[in-house]
């Protein structure tokens, strides 16, 4: 298994498929790739030996064509199993969901590559609403969606390594070129990780918002992050530059 865990490091365009019960391993890919692992793999003290192979070329054999699209490829696991639903790991081997949890359970090379990213991930995205904000004439509004799945904490918050619960937050803007300007700055905002935060509750961490302001209500005014609120815009024209985000020159949504 240690010659095995070093191909899968060194090939990673490899598969390998490896059934313990029958001691049989199979190799799938490119043909030149399967050749140098093969070399790599023979070179092993007590390594697998074939007397009538001088070289690793004659240890590759095609695998029949129907034989291939009967399997859909790459779809066969390391026990043999074809009919259910497979997955293909980062290491490069193939396991039905039984052999992933038993077999694959303490492969170094995905333990390392699967790790779970910290701090806040998500989506932002935007779109036209028809409705309108208070202090503004068009019947039409711009809502702002983001959504944040559950994570683990990073640096900067309450306890980097412990969850997070995660959450969708939308905000309104007027329907106006002035939004429009300000768009791709709240993108690079928040990819910058000024717009969200984590905050320790008595129900646990969860994601709030951070400096970035944002209407969360059409109703309101000012005082209840809604509208009417006539500098809304300016002010956060203003945060943004504080942060070192400048107003772009072309425009982000016609």
């Amino acid at each position: 298994m240690i010659a095995l865990t070093s191909l899968l490091t060194s090939h990673p365009d490899i598969q390998i498929n490896y059934r313990a019960t029958e001691e049989l391993c199979t190799l799938q890919g490119a043909y030149s790739k399967i050749q140098a692992a093969l070399a790599q793999l023979l070179s092993y003290p007590g390594g697998p030996q074939s007397a009538g192979a001088k070289d690793p070329s004659q240890l590759i054999h095609d695998t029949p064509q129907e034989s291939r699209s009967a399997v859909g490829g790459l779809c066969i696991c390391v026990c043999g199993e074809r009919d259910k639903l497979m997955k293909r790991t980062k290491c490069g081997a193939t396991f039905c969901s039984k052999c992933l949890d038993i077999e694959h359970a303490q492969c170094s090379v995905c333990d390392e590559a699967e790790q779970t990213p910290q701090g806040i991930q998500g989506k932002m995205k935007y779109s036209k609403i028809y409705i309108r904000v208070p202090g503004h004439h068009k019947d039409s509004a711009i809502k702002v969606t983001y959504k944040i799945p559950d994570g683990v904490q990073g640096e900067g918050h309450p306890s980097p390594g412990k969850p997070f619960k995660g959450g969708l937050f939308e905000a309104f803007f007027p329907d106006c070129e002035e939004t429009r300007r300000q768009l791709p700055r709240l993108d690079k905002a928040f990819k910058k990780g000024l717009t969200f935060t984590v905050i320790d509750r008595e129900t646990g961490a969860k994601v709030e918002w951070d400096c970035i302001p944002h209407k969360t209500s059409l109703q309101g005014g000012k005082a209840g992050s809604g509208y009417p609120d006539s500098f809304y815009l300016t002010r956060l024209s203003k945060v943004l530059t504080s942060h070192g985000i400048e107003e772009p020159t072309t425009r982000y949504l016609e």
